[in-house]
């Protein structure tokens, strides 16, 4: 794979997690439980994508560690959608 086309791969990661997330959020304050979940699903994807090209290792290899760095990262998710859904409502 060509060096342009890697980069091309990880910036369409990047946005694919960013837009998600910002939209994750929106429809977490709204209460649209579908939606949510599949902005939860698209993060997942472009999260397992762009750490597979960091790491340079396949989650099939190492399963426990990227679905625990996801945890992690849904963890702060959830809770920053928690805390901002409650600075908007109140």
């Amino acid at each position: 794979m060509s060096e342009e086309h890697q980069y091309i791969r990880k910036f369409i990661d990047t946005l694919v997690l960013v837009v998600s997330s910002f939209a994750g959020v929106l429809v977490f304050v709204k209460g649209y439980t579908l939606l949510f979940l599949l902005t939860l699903v698209l993060q997942y994807g472009a999260f397992i994508s762009y750490a597979t090209r960091l790491r340079g290792i396949s989650i099939r290899d190492k399963p426990v560690i990227f679905n625990f760095g996801y945890l992690v990262v849904l963890s702060a998710y959830l809770f920053s959608c928690f805390v901002f859904k409650a600075l908007i409502l109140h």
